[in-house]
């Protein structure tokens, strides 16, 4: 769990982590230079299960991937500091590990509002024969954002791309989509908080990570066709295309849609 400035959320959050009904759990919190009280709240929790790590702002991926260095756990999952995990999430997710060649599971999202009082809607995973195809268009079945546990493989170094403040996850998804398959329970395993505060909600930073991944994917493990590579350019376009119109900037809108970059 990396966290920023998260005096406001992060109590409930690692909260979530103790309540979970699997207790053999260790939490890796990072704060990423935080400057109000998110860090002395998190100290206040006396558990060996419980490792923080301080370091100045570098952002989410760097973050990150300080904890991918520092775990031990043959899985491992994330948690945003303004989410929830509901008690099950970790108990659920492992059951889905019954096969040597599943790598990643995955389940359904609850989204609320930023009080975390109103249900706003549900996101609920498919099944799908070809992740990576899935990820590059941005179909919904497999992606909501970093809801997956992860079977950790030993040959392979866990990193996110430090170059990404937007889309981070998504490319990351995409770089280990091919280590085996994914799976899912129908189940809910994660209480989304919509904020405005959300990266989602920087549309200018999330047009400039498509764009960044639109030149990174051709150097996936397993390059992509050039059919699912158009596919990602036109949905990754009518997505920012769509979120700058209902933002009230056309001129963004359309710049990005003809040329891809803002």
């Amino acid at each position: 769990m990396p966290f920023y400035n998260a005096e406001a959320y992060v109590r409930q959050a690692v909260d979530s982590v103790f309540e979970q009904d699997y207790p053999h759990w260790e939490l890796l919190l990072v704060d990423d230079g935080s400057t109000d009280n998110s860090s002395s709240i998190v100290r206040g929790y006396e558990d060996e299960r419980v490792k923080i790590f301080n370091q100045p702002n570098r952002g989410v991926s760097n973050a990150r991937n300080r904890a991918l260095e520092e775990m031990t756990g043959e899985l491992f999952c994330f948690l945003d500091a303004d989410d929830v995990l509901p008690p099950d999430s970790l108990s659920l997710r492992l059951k889905c590990f019954s096969g040597k060649d599943i790598c990643f599971a995955d389940g359904s999202v609850e989204i609320f509002d930023s009080s975390m009082s109103k249900r706003i809607s549900m996101w609920k995973p498919q099944r799908t024969d070809n992740v990576l195809r899935s990820l590059l268009r941005l179909d919904g079945k497999c992606f909501f954002g970093p809801t997956w546990m992860i079977r950790r493989m030993p040959s392979i170094h866990y990193r996110f791309d430090e170059s990404l403040t937007h889309g981070e996850d998504l490319f990351f998804y995409m770089s280990y989509s091919q280590l085996g398959k994914y799976t899912f329970t129908s189940e809910v395993i994660l209480r989304y908080r919509k904020s405005s505060y959300s990266a989602m909600n920087n549309l200018v930073g999330l047009a400039k990570g498509y764009s960044l991944i639109r030149k990174k994917i051709s150097n996936l493990p397993s390059p992509p066709s050039r059919l699912d590579k158009m596919f990602f350019i036109f949905r990754t376009r009518k997505i920012v295309f769509l979120s700058f119109l209902n933002s009230g900037n056309p001129a963004l809108a359309f710049r990005y849609l003809f040329t891809g970059s803002v």
